[in-house]
C-alpha cells in the first residue's frame, strides 16, 4: 500500500474544494492523476483531467491502480463500493464520521475482492520523490525528502512532525503511510463480524 511514480489515481469528489486543493498539490507532487469522479459533472474537463461518472466508468478508460475518496460521510460509501466494483486495488479513504453500519456493508464487498483500504478517516500515503495521495504536505521538501526510513503512524499530524525531524536529523523518510485503519479481505477473519482497527 504504497504510493510508486507512474502509479495513476483517480481522484473521487475531484470538484469539490477539497478534493480541487488536494489534487493539484498532488500533481505537483508528481503523482500521476487519471482523472476524476462527479456524477454531476461527468463528460466535463476540471484541472484539465476528464471527470467520470463513477469510478467503474473510469476504469473502462483507463485502468487506476488506487483511489482517495473526497466524499462526505454520508455518500462515502456508494463512492468506496464503486471503487472496489471497478476493481481498484488501493481505495485511501479520507472521510471521517462514515456510520459503523456503511463500513460493514463495506468489509461485505471488500471479502470478494482484491481491494484493499487505507482509512477511513486517514490522511493518506507520501512516497518522497514520488508522490503522495491523501492530504498531507507531501509536497513539502522540508518535511519529506527521499530516504531509507518508513514511518506508519495512527495520527497523521503527529507521522508528519516524525518526518520532519527525522528529515532535519538527515535521516529522510522513505515512505510515510498514515494509517488510521488499513482493511483487507483477509482481516475478515479477525475481525468477528465487526470493524476491527488496524
Amino acid at each position: 500500500m504504497i504510493y510508486r511514480r507512474g502509479q495513476k489515481l483517480l481522484v473521487q469528489g475531484i470538484t469539490g474544494k477539497q478534493g480541487t486543493f488536494w489534487t493539484e498539490k498532488m500533481i505537483e507532487c508528481g503523482t500521476t492523476v487519471a482523472g476524476g469522479v462527479n456524477p454531476k459533472r461527468a463528460g466535463e474537463k476540471h484541472l484539465g483531467l476528464p471527470v467520470f461518472r463513477s469510478a467503474v466508468e473510469a476504469t473502462k478508460e483507463t485502468p487506476c491502480d488506487m483511489s482517495v475518496i473526497f466524499i462526505p460521510p454520508l455518500m462515502a460509501k456508494d463512492a468506496i463500493i464503486d471503487a472496489i466494483d471497478a476493481g481498484i486495488k488501493t481505495i485511501v479513504v479520507l472521510t471521517e464520521h462514515i456510520p459503523s453500519h456503511d463500513v460493514l456493508e463495506i468489509f461485505a464487498r471488500l471479502r470478494d475482492s482484491d481491494s484493499r483500504i487505507v482509512g477511513p478517516n486517514t490522511a493518506g500515503i507520501v512516497t518522497p520523490g514520488e508522490g503522495f495521495v491523501g492530504i498531507m504536505p507531501g509536497h513539502n521538501p522540508s518535511i519529506f525528502m527521499p530516504g531509507d526510513v518508513g514511518v506508519i503512524s495512527r495520527s497523521g499530524s503527529l507521522g508528519t512532525l516524525i518526518c520532519l525531524n527525522l528529515t532535519r536529523a538527515k535521516l529522510p523518510v522513505g515512505v510515510h503511510r498514515h494509517r488510521r485503519r488499513s482493511y483487507h479481505r483477509h482481516d475478515n477473519e479477525r475481525c468477528a463480524g465487526g470493524a476491527r482497527q488496524g
